[in-house]
């Protein structure tokens, strides 16, 4: 049970400007290394998450009360206590998949509609994923029952079934936006440059798919789980500004939303293995520990260049894998 609250938080870190720079494991739990996205390793905080099948999930927050870290963190873990209440355990203690139970018109009364998300933004390997899904109601059916729901809550098996399957009957309505770690790289740079962020950079991610679809599909809006402002991404590519939007939280009860979130993980779980194939390596998902010391191991065996085709050198993992190492620089 512990594995599915730990992958709630690294799905929602990034919205709070967090960032996980370590998880090891603990009595009835597992503790996470927290950082600003912006600061240095040294202003990190631990958090605690346990899992009992009595008490059911907690989570403990350490660092010093001031610390605008905690400050983030203390209203991560009020959404993280409701979303533990309501969908991580049922009464006895047993997985409850109520939570991935689609509503067709749930959040919205739309016939035709575009859902969008991401993944590998929380990986330290891997590429950058965004993927968009034209939806409409009859479709919406079709995919509801086949079982389409919140790809967190997939195998990475079902994932590529789902996904095949939704390739083999309705690929036009699908757009992907796969940014590999060389391009994500020069990318994150330039809108650093430019005084930009990664939400920034997901923006226009998010509005390509989606101004590329509603060329296609002419759709009364589209869905995307909330990582920024509305303005953000109406101002992130010139089109959006005619396209309605609607930001929410876990916006993956969308059967839409659902749809992308599925192909963006296939194709963020196709991209690891080809990087782990071409390189010989296992690359692992997440920033946790594992992650550095493969990290490490990586570079001992090609470069610290070689490193920036696999992974996002803005992390503060990245940090973590370099130093006090002895390795090539070319």
């Amino acid at each position: 049970m512990i594995e599915k609250a730990l992958e709630y938080i690294h799905h929602e870190i990034y919205k709070y400007g967090l960032e996980i720079i370590s998880e090891k494991p603990i009595n009835y739990g597992i503790q996470l290394l927290i950082c600003d996205q912006n600061s240095s390793i040294g202003d990190s905080l631990p958090i605690n998450i346990y899992y009992s099948s009595k008490k059911g999930h907690s989570i403990v927050i350490g660092g010093a009360a001031k610390s605008p870290v905690k400050h983030k963190l203390m209203k991560l873990a009020e959404k993280f206590k409701i979303q533990a209440y309501n969908n991580f355990t049922s009464n006895d203690g047993s997985l409850n998949n109520s939570s991935s139970k689609l509503e067709i018109s749930y959040l919205h009364k739309w016939k035709d509609w575009i859902g969008t998300d991401e993944s590998g933004k929380g990986d330290f390997f891997g590429p950058l994923v965004v993927a968009g899904f034209a939806c409409n109601r009859k479709i919406a059916s079709e995919l509801l029952q086949m079982g389409v729901m919140d790809s967190k809550a997939l195998k990475d098996k079902q994932i590529e079934n789902i996904t095949r399957y939704v390739y083999g009957k309705f690929k036009d309505r699908i757009e992907t936006l796969v940014m590999n770690p060389d391009s994500y790289n020069k990318i994150y740079s330039r809108f650093r440059s430019e005084g930009k962020k990664l939400n920034e950079l997901m923006a226009w991610m998010h509005s390509r798919i989606i101004i590329n679809l509603n060329s296609r599909f002419k759709v009364e809006g589209a869905m995307i789980d909330k990582f920024t402002t509305d303005n953000k991404i109406k101002t992130s590519l010139k089109g959006m500004q005619q396209i309605a939007i609607l930001q929410v939280p876990r916006a993956e009860q969308d059967i839409a939303v659902a749809t992308a979130s599925i192909i963006a993980r296939y194709h963020f779980i196709k991209a690891m293995d080809t990087l782990s194939r071409k390189y010989q390596l296992k690359l692992l998902k997440g920033a946790n520990s594992g992650v550095i010391n493969t990290g490490k191991e990586f570079v001992s065996k090609y470069s610290v260049n070689d490193l920036q085709n696999v992974c996002k050198v803005h992390f503060k993992t990245y940090n973590l894998v370099i130093q006090n190492g002895h390795f090539n620089k070319d």
